[in-house]
């Protein structure tokens, strides 16, 4: 049991040393010996002017505090400079909360030391000219700006070098890729570490994409690229077993591997030293020509697809999240523990409730139930009115496909069509098709939001498909 306190007004800090976003709980644990050095050694840092936790929302350093009577821990602002949005009240977006924390980590002293270990490693090798680290680049068509890392050219392209950190967010990691494809360029991502049992979602959302292979910078490949006068790094992969089971894969495989190893694919925006598809287009041409296995016994489905125990943490998450937004209230260790049952399906529920999207899923609840649900509505045709406002153009909701797929799935459109208001809902919806062909709007569902509304709303796999294809 963590020594914080049940609800701290600091609910995450963020690691100065390794770029991580960690919880109170986590940052405080549950050695009360060990929470009481490191009082002292957030200070002996805060003194030497370079402190190991700040706020990952303001960036100002923290210090820990204690209660008395209780003998548990929290942190506070060692300044307390009142522009924080933990202490304004300000409710952020999750994307506006991943970019602070993103921006935040990119200061950390590991991400420094990576960026110089890059650099350092193109500059031994004489593949690589024209080394910056952090300089500004603008896009040619768009005029957008990113600033690298670490920019260089190889054998004439120009490639640009971004460090993963466990606090990298999938909104930066898509638009970075679009960016420099967009740019003629290739973006390639370089892990600190990459380990089987420690792997994070963030570092899946670069793997999988990096057809399954990770590129890792130490210490140790700085060294090895020093003595070969190449820019050495320590490649990571896994080869695929059978051609129908993507489970199906071999232990984690590593090798000290060259740059100029690498197959570099500006179209798909990788660089890998395996061709993880490649062996598994040959196993399925090798299955093929033998014929099904009847032998082989079907997979398992994971243990959240369809039992009673997902449809129990369903009503539980409905039930807890519901009562949060309604009386404005976080619920404390029940939210977190519900945090713990999500993480077992591979889903991760925000440190507040109302991080959530709370439109999409009141309306969701209330096509399901079949009457207004978190609404002090009369009737379903104001719950459809309230995905498309009329008033607020910025409030057009990103995940309208689960609108249309919930009204037929739930056999609502006979019932809403006999509705008074249903002409206006058609009249908006209209409107807002023609503004979408004019890339007026153009709505960007969030993925970790349509991985987890896959969860609580399994009827809708449809929908479901359709955004992940879109992301």
């Amino acid at each position: 049991m963590s020594f914080a306190v049940r609800k701290p007004k600091i609910a995450e800090v963020l690691d100065m040393v390794s770029g991580r976003v960690l919880s109170a709980n986590q940052a405080i644990g549950a050695d009360y010996d060990a929470a009481v050095v490191l009082r002292s050694t957030l200070k002996e840092r805060q003194f030497e002017g370079r402190p190991l936790y700040t706020c990952p929302l303001c960036g100002v350093g923290v210090q820990l505090n204690c209660m008395d009577k209780q003998k548990q821990f929290y942190f506070r602002h060692v300044h307390e400079l009142g522009g924080c949005p933990i202490d304004t009240g300000a409710h952020l977006t999750r994307d506006e909360i991943d970019a602070i924390r993103y921006n935040g980590a990119k200061e950390s002293e590991l991400h420094h030391q990576m960026k110089q270990w890059i650099a350092q490693c193109t500059e031994v090798d004489p593949a690589f000219t024209n080394t910056e680290v952090e300089s500004s680049w603008k896009g040619k068509l768009t005029g957008e700006m990113r600033r690298p890392d670490v920019r260089a050219e190889h054998k004439g392209m120009r490639v640009a070098f971004e460090v993963q950190l466990s606090s990298t967010y999938l909104d930066v990691i898509v638009g970075r890729r679009l960016f420099y494809r967009k740019e003629g360029a290739l973006l390639v991502w370089v892990f600190a570490n990459f380990d089987e049992g420690i792997r994070k979602m963030t570092q899946d959302d670069i793997y999988f994409n990096n057809n399954q292979n990770a590129l890792v910078v130490t210490a140790e490949t700085v060294e090895a690229s020093k003595k070969h006068g190449k820019f050495m790094l320590d490649c990571v992969w896994r080869y695929p077993l059978s051609a129908t089971d993507s489970s199906a894969v071999s232990d984690l495989q590593r090798k000290l591997v060259s740059f100029d190893e690498l197959t570099l694919d500006l179209a798909s925006q990788t660089a890998f030293y395996f061709d993880f598809e490649g062996a598994r287009e040959k196993l399925r041409a090798a299955e093929h020509a033998a014929g099904p296995n009847p032998y082989i016994a079907p997979v398992e489905q994971p243990w959240w697809y369809d039992t009673d125990e997902a449809e129990a943490l369903r009503e539980r998450f409905r039930d807890t999240w519901l009562r949060a937004i309604g009386d404005g209230k976080v619920p404390g260790e029940e939210w977190e523990e519900l945090g713990f049952r999500f993480e077992e399906a591979d889903l991760k529920l925000p440190a507040y409730p109302h991080l959530l999207p709370e439109t999409v899923l009141k309306v969701l609840y209330s096509f399901q139930a079949g009457r207004p649900v978190g609404y002090k509505f009369s009737s379903l045709i104001q719950v459809l009115h309230e995905t498309l406002p009329r008033s607020d153009r910025t409030r057009v909701m990103p995940y309208l496909e689960y609108v249309g797929e919930a009204l037929r799935v739930y056999g609502l459109v006979p019932q809403l069509r006999k509705a008074r208001n249903y002409a206006a809902w058609e009249t908006k919806a209209a409107e807002h098709r023609a503004r979408e062909a004019e890339r007026i709007v153009d709505p960007k569902p969030e993925l970790a939001t349509v991985r987890l509304i896959e969860f609580l709303f399994p009827r809708l796999a449809g929908a479901t498909a359709k955004l992940a294809a879109s992301l």
